[in-house]
Parts: C-alpha cells; sequence; structure tokens
C-alpha cells in the first residue's frame, strides 16, 4: 500500500485499490475498486492532479442536495451519498398533455368570445331600436300625427306610419349590428354572399324543398294558435291595423315582404352564422336559430321562428350562400303580407281559407318532391355538415355559447319583451 498524507493540500502519489472511506470511517457505496479521493473526506478542497479530470461542475459534489455521475480520468463514478432531491420527476411535464390542454383552451376561448359577440350585437340592435324609436316618436308627436287619444290604432298612430318606422328601425338596427359583428369577427360578407360548390338547380331544389318544411310549420302554427285558444289564451301578434289604398298595401308589402328577408338574413344567416360556422356547421345553425326565435319577442312566434331558422340555417350552409335563404324569407313573408291584403279583397272568409289552404299544400307537395329527389342524390350527404377537429361535444359547446355574459342579457331580454308584448299587444 503506498503511502499518503491526510493533511490538507499532501501529494497524492498513487492508486488504491480499496473501498472509498470517508472521514466516519463509512463506505460511500458498494463498489470494489473505487478510486479514492484524498482529502476529500475532511471537507477540504480536493487536490488534483494529473490524474484527476475536474468537471466544470465538480462543485455540485460538495451539495449534499444534489447526486449524480463524477467523471475523473474520463471514467464515471456514482457518489451514493447524495440524494436526488432538486430533480423535476418525469410525469410534471407531459408535452402532449400539455398540447392538449393548450388546444381546449383557446378553442373554448373561441366558441364563448363568437358567442358573447353575436348576442352583444342583438342587444346593440334593441338599444339602437329603442333610440330610433323615442326620435320618431317625438318626431312625429311634432306633426301631429300622434294621437294617444285615438285607441284605434297602437300609440296612437296609423297603421302605415307604425309599417314605415318598423322598416327604418329594422334596417336601422339590424343593418348596424350585422356590421359590428361581423367587424368584430373579421368576416368579409362577399364570402356569404356568393354562392359556391353548389349547382344552380341543386340550389333551387334545397330552396323549394326547404319552402315546404316552413309551410308545415305555419301549419303547425295555426293549429297551436287554434289550440291555444280553447283554453282561453288569447294569440297576440303584432298587428298595427288594417291598411287601406293602393300605397298604403305597397308600404305594409315593402316592410313586410321585402326589408326583413333581407336584413334578417343577412345578420343571422350572414353574420352571426357566418362567425359561428368554424366551430362547426351544426353548431352554428343551432345557435343562429335560437337567436332568431329569441329576436321575435312573441311567445307564440318563437318556437316556429326557431324552427324556420333551423331550414334557413341549414339551406344556408348547404348552398354556402344566405342569397337562397333571402329567397325564402320572401317568399315566406310575401304570401303572409299577401294573405293580409286578399282578406280585405275577398269579402268570403272561407273562399280565402280554401285558397291559403291551396297554395300552402301545393308548395308542401313541390319541396316534398324536391327533398326527395335530394335524397336520392345525395343520400347521408344531405344531412352531413363539415365537422372540424374539437376537444368539445355539441352539448358542451352550447353550454359555453348559452352562459355568456350576453348571451345571458339577450335571454333575460328576451323574456321581458315576450311578457310585454303578451300584455301590451
Amino acid at each position: 500500500m503506498n503511502n499518503f498524507n491526510n493533511n490538507a493540500g499532501a501529494p497524492y502519489n498513487g492508486n488504491f485499490s480499496q473501498p472509498a472511506y470517508n472521514n466516519n470511517q463509512q463506505n460511500t457505496g458498494n463498489f470494489q475498486n473505487q478510486w479514492f479521493l484524498p482529502n476529500y473526506g475532511y471537507g477540504n478542497p480536493p487536490n488534483f492532479q494529473q490524474n484527476y479530470n475536474q468537471p466544470q461542475n465538480y462543485q455540485a459534489m460538495n451539495n449534499p442536495n444534489m447526486a449524480g455521475n463524477y467523471s475523473f480520468n474520463n471514467q464515471s463514478y456514482f457518489h451514493g451519498n447524495y440524494n436526488r432531491i432538486n430533480t423535476v420527476p418525469n410525469n410534471l411535464y407531459n408535452p402532449v398533455q400539455t398540447e392538449k390542454q393548450i388546444k381546449t383552451s383557446k378553442e373554448k376561448k373561441g366558441v364563448t368570445t363568437v358567442s358573447n359577440r353575436a348576442a352583444a350585437g342583438l342587444l346593440i340592435f334593441a338599444l339602437i331600436s329603442e333610440i330610433l324609436c323615442v326620435i320618431l316618436m317625438t318626431f312625429i308627436a311634432f306633426t301631429g300625427a300622434y294621437n294617444p287619444n285615438n285607441m284605434e290604432y297602437i300609440n296612437g298612430i296609423e297603421p302605415v306610419t307604425m309599417y314605415i318606422l318598423n322598416a327604418i328601425v329594422c334596417l336601422v338596427g339590424f343593418g348596424a349590428s350585422a356590421i359590428i359583428i361581423a367587424k368584430l369577427n373579421k368576416l368579409r360578407m362577399d364570402d356569404v354572399l356568393k354562392i359556391k360548390k353548389v349547382a344552380l338547380g341543386d340550389t333551387v331544389k334545397f330552396t323549394i324543398a326547404s319552402m315546404g318544411f316552413v309551410y308545415v310549420f305555419n301549419l303547425l302554427l295555426m293549429i297551436m294558435n287554434i289550440n291555444l285558444s280553447l283554453f282561453g289564451y288569447e294569440n297576440k301578434m303584432s298587428d298595427y291595423g288594417d291598411i287601406n289604398g293602393f300605397w298604403g298595401n305597397v308600404i305594409y308589402f315593402v316592410s313586410i315582404a321585402i326589408v326583413p328577408p333581407i336584413i334578417e338574413e343577412f345578420i343571422f344567416r350572414g353574420a352571426i352564422l357566418g362567425t359561428l360556422r368554424k366551430h362547426g356547421d351544426a353548431f352554428a345553425i343551432i345557435v343562429s336559430a335560437v337567436l332568431f326565435g329569441f329576436m321575435h319577442a312573441n311567445f307564440i312566434q318563437t318556437p316556429v321562428t326557431f324552427l324556420t331558422g333551423l331550414i334557413l340555417g341549414y339551406l344556408t350552409v348547404k348552398t354556402n350562400s344566405i342569397i337562397p335563404a333571402m329567397i325564402l324569407h320572401f317568399v315566406n313573408n310575401a304570401w303572409a303580407a299577401t294573405s293580409e291584403i286578399l282578406m280585405n279583397v275577398i269579402s268570403d272568409e272561407k273562399i280565402y281559407n280554401l285558397i291559403d289552404l291551396g297554395i300552402a299544400l301545393a308548395l308542401i307537395g313541390v319541396g316534398l318532391i324536391c327533398s326527395i329527389s335530394l335524397i336520392k342524390k345525395y343520400k347521408n350527404d344531405l344531412f352531413t355538415f363539415e365537422k372540424p377537429e374539437s376537444e368539445f361535444t355539441m352539448s358542451q359547446k352550447l353550454r359555453f355559447s348559452f352562459t355568456t355574459p350576453c348571451m345571458i342579457l339577450f335571454t333575460i331580454y328576451t323574456v321581458i319583451m315576450c311578457f310585454v308584448s303578451a300584455i301590451v299587444l
């Protein structure tokens, strides 16, 4: 055995083939042929000569909180007295799981953002409508057209004036809201105005087939109204009074059959559905239909307009344009306006009812023929919608959508307006 000096800084002149030991004469590991580190067991800085290659992080060996393998003479050694307590367990970081969490968080934020903006746009419409009504009513009062003592008209205003006011409010309010929603979500409206991917013949078939379903819903509305009347409930829908004269009927037709189909489709199937489609076509159809039903703010109309909104949304998705929905909406409202005009022309109610029922059955029959033709051509694809990659189910996305602050406020506003319309009208 070679000699060595335990004093600090004593030279080391040889190798020892004996178990390494420290100051307390305890083995530092179960190794038979370990290099002995002179002076290290006494807490003194190691004195290395040519046979030692000190690693750059050798100071870690003097830290009892760290463990590791150390290299001397290009060989690795493990010092058994050190505990690896500062290391991070491997299971605390999972790159795949972290990426999934980021993706789900981003998707949820996207759903809530577009839904909140859609409802905010409709709340802006409600605010604009109220402001416009106050301004226009003030103007009418100064012109003498307003007579609060005249109970024949709503608010003492003759019907033609009311329909003009309704058209102005609809155009300005819905138009401004649609532009705001589209701008907030960076939606280009020309993308939803153009018909793409669908041939003209199929577009016509989709439109007529959808029209048949809408008239089925109208018949359901009529049956529902009859059943409700048996229980003493009166159907109170917006009716500003009878229209007389040629120009009066023209104004009435324009305010009912032309303005609402264009501007309502622009906001509901254009701005709202268009911004929601990135999260799934079916999701966009349902949310836009619910908002469409809510906006009518009438206990009788809301269920039927919701079903109609589903058809209009479906038509928009399948044709990739809001123009067919505008046409369908126009035909539906145009017939409703024409029916009111015919009631003033045809004195016999039975004849009027026969004409009304005949046209409805004809549209339903043609719609059924077009539906069969589309089913034969597209089969299961007729009811298949584009599904983006999503970490959430449909019910989860709907819950995210309708629990946003603006959605909750808009729902409360709708319920209040439903009660107001049931009491006042």
